[in-house]
């Protein structure tokens, strides 16, 4: 992980333990309560997806590989 030394960045560590994206964490588990802290919940949920293209948006970590996530209109 660039923010954690000696640390392997895995979707895990980025998702839920890199103290860089604490306060983007924050928000992601103030909409999705507990199945925010869970891949088995947060990846397979529709509902999810939102609030999860918004916390990668906003970590900016994904930026030069992907540039801006935009969701689809239905």
């Amino acid at each position: 992980c660039p923010h954690c030394p000696q640390t392997e960045e895995t979707i895990y560590h980025y998702l839920f333990v890199c103290l860089q994206y604490q306060p983007e964490r924050h928000v992601l588990a103030q909409a999705l309560g507990w199945k925010a802290t869970s891949l088995s919940h947060l990846l397979p949920n529709p509902a999810a997806i939102p609030h999860l293209v918004h916390y990668i948006n906003k970590t900016h970590h994904l930026k030069s590989i992907l540039g801006k996530i935009l969701m689809p209109t239905t």
